[in-house]
């Protein structure tokens, strides 16, 4: 029996540290910074290629950070009924003229840095002359 590798074309999820940190956040003792989702990070990481296509790795839930990050910025964040909606951003102009970039993941941070949640998608090749908008919704109370 051939074992044939299906090709996945996006996933999104939330990182253990997303459940830490916001059930440690919760805690009447807790005496930092409230949690909270900070800037994203767009980057070019979590591709494999498939039969000779792209296609999206599996996102390991203790993954601690993306792979050729090359742009990081504030989103738009919205939340109703247990789902949090996201609008990223890179307006032209970000990259710099004659460069091209890749992107294929879009990294959440929170309020301290530290990566919280990741969307991956197939490849978009990103350049000085274009924008690109990502929209996103991370689904917080999934059983």
């Amino acid at each position: 029996m051939t074992n044939v590798k299906s090709i996945v074309l996006d996933d999104a999820k939330l990182l253990n540290r997303y459940y830490d940190k916001r059930a440690l956040s919760s805690l009447p003792q807790h005496s930092g910074l409230p949690f909270r989702f900070g800037k994203v990070q767009w980057a070019d990481d979590l591709i494999e290629m498939v039969n000779g296509k792209p296609s999206v790795k599996p996102i390991s839930a203790t993954l601690a950070r993306l792979q050729n990050v090359f742009h990081s910025n504030d989103a738009v964040f919205t939340y109703k009924n247990g789902e949090v909606f996201v609008r990223a951003t890179i307006p032209s102009g970000t990259i710099d003229a004659g460069d091209s970039k890749q992107f294929s993941a879009l990294g959440f941070l929170d309020n301290a840095g530290d990566l919280i949640a990741v969307c991956v998608t197939q490849p978009v090749w990103v350049y000085a002359d274009r924008s690109l908008v990502v929209e996103a919704t991370i689904r917080t109370n999934i059983a």
